[in-house]
């Protein structure tokens, strides 16, 4: 990478948390927006469990435009999202606690090179940084510090409503399948629990 900063990042990105991605998945995630081609690929934040706060994951890509966010479970296959716009926290008049955009936005299988979707809505608690893209035929709701909420009920204000989950309802595909599930899924939706998450910049 170019910058001094950059290096540092990938230098303890590699001797720290093993990749996800293979070359592979590199070179067809910078085609995998229709309409767009990256150049490269940038890694803005690791993430394994208890490594980081929600806090910290979320700064690392806050300001940054078409993130991609890649996701490894206890499953086979790497699944994750894409999201064109910068998330911007709601000023001080805003009603509520959660903040959404409107963007380009899609659900990605990464292992079986399949892109959902493209106008979605990305959302994000402000409470606890949950975040999630949503369209109408696929979903994917994560949590920023790659926690498995059933599993820590003592954490007050984290419960299984805040499980990660993988759906797809888009004809044709199928979460079980995408995520490698080895069981049948209700509503053709998987819960998940975060192995490692990697967080990405398509530089144009």
């Amino acid at each position: 990478m170019a910058k001094r900063v950059g290096k540092q990042d990938e230098v303890a990105y590699t001797s720290s948390n093993p990749p996800i991605l293979t070359r592979e998945d590199i070179e067809w995630l910078k085609k995998s927006i229709p309409g767009k081609t990256y150049n490269r690929l940038t890694l803005l934040s690791s993430v394994m469990p208890n490594q980081k706060t929600p806090q910290e994951v979320y700064a690392s890509f806050q300001n940054s435009s078409d993130v991609f966010v890649i996701y490894k479970s206890r499953y086979s296959k790497i699944v994750g999202a894409y999201f064109q716009e910068v998330f911007k926290r709601p000023d001080q008049n805003h009603a509520g606690n959660d903040r959404s955009i409107y963007t380009s936005a899609s659900v990605l299988g990464v292992t079986d090179q399949i892109t959902i979707g493209q106008n979605g809505t990305a959302y994000q608690s402000d409470e606890l940084l949950n975040t999630a893209v949503f369209m109408e035929g696929a979903s994917f709701h994560f949590n920023l510090d790659c926690i498995d909420p059933q599993k820590l009920p003592q954490i007050e204000g984290i419960d299984a409503g805040n499980q990660d989950y993988f759906r797809v309802v888009a004809p044709g595909y199928s979460a079980k399948i995408l995520t490698g599930s080895p069981t049948w899924t209700k509503n053709d939706q998987v819960d998940l629990a975060c192995v490692q998450m990697e967080f990405y910049h398509g530089e144009l």
